[in-house]
């Protein structure tokens, strides 16, 4: 199973080096790939990947391995990547169409993290726009609250006015000591029945 590990790590790695790099052929991809199972990983992963996803990076780096028992199991595999994606996914509430601005907000726990973080929401706007908390959700743990929040701007449905009061409200509320995480979360758009 562990071999697997390295098959699969090999397998992802060769795949991006040949999506961001598709005119590398013949020599050049033998060497490019005997570098990555050497673990020595192209500039353009260690400028994007390793920056923006270091546990995916730290995965793939344990995957490689050249020892066995360096390699994580398929559970600690799976486990890591479902770690990663909840990250990037809205759990707790429904969808609210395409001018909703998703949410996912990671803050030190206290008693009143949810009042505290939705008026962080509301002044981070204000005076420009007002904005509408049209549903939320709560999970809790020892070391963070992760929050998840649906925001409607009132009167506009310009999808650009809309991306910047995001941008606009993800930097302002970033700033504040007792937040760790704040995420834009977007959704695919799926086809209606």
């Amino acid at each position: 199973m562990r071999s697997l590990s390295l098959s699969l790590s090999l397998s992802l790695m060769q795949t991006n080096c040949m999506l961001t790099t598709p005119s590398v052929q013949g020599m050049e991809r033998y060497l490019m790939l005997s570098k990555l199972r050497a673990r020595n990983f192209p500039q353009s992963w260690l400028d994007g990947i390793k920056h923006d996803f270091p546990t995916l990076h730290h995965l793939l780096y344990r995957m490689m391995s050249d020892e066995p028992s360096e390699r994580p199991s398929a559970s600690a595999v799976a486990g890591t990547i479902e770690s990663i994606l909840e990250q990037f996914t809205i759990s707790s509430l429904d969808r609210h169409g395409d001018d909703a601005i998703l949410l996912r907000v990671e803050a030190m726990p206290r008693d009143d993290v949810l009042q505290n973080t939705m008026q962080l929401l509301k002044d981070a706007v204000v005076p420009d726009y007002a904005i509408d908390i049209l549903q939320y959700g709560m999970k809790g743990g020892t070391n963070k609250a992760v929050l998840e929040f649906a925001i409607g701007v009132h009167g506009i449905r310009n999808k650009q006015t809309v991306a910047v009061v995001g941008h606009r409200i993800v930097s302002s509320v970033a700033s504040h000591s007792e937040v760790h995480l704040i995420r834009r979360i977007f959704m695919a758009n799926t086809a209606k029945a």
